[in-house]
């Protein structure tokens, strides 16, 4: 039933419209950040974007050694909503923004 509710809150979410993109972006920031270790299967991908986890997590160590990263922090790394699906964050951010 969890699960269930992790869904429909990301769904009610996306379904408002621009006045509500500082709960968007507070619900993404909420979310937990995966390490190497959080990814079971190290050729896994993001269904959005289909790039590694590995290599996304690679990414958000190198802009964390820049002094002005291309993306703000929150949209780095890697994601898990409690349902189990996981996401680049950056894609989740863009995808809730829609």
């Amino acid at each position: 039933m969890e699960r269930l509710m992790d869904i429909r809150e990301a769904l009610n979410i996306v379904q408002q419209n621009d006045d509500n993109h500082e709960e968007r972006e507070s619900y993404v920031k909420k979310l937990p950040k995966l390490h190497e270790v959080d990814i079971e299967d190290k050729d896994d991908s993001c269904p959005i974007c289909q790039e590694t986890f590995l290599s996304v997590l690679a990414l958000e160590e190198m802009a964390a050694a820049m002094d002005t990263p291309s993306l703000p922090e929150e949209q780095l790394g890697v994601t898990k909503l409690e349902c189990g699906h996981r996401f680049c964050r950056k894609d989740l951010s863009v995808w809730l923004a829609l």
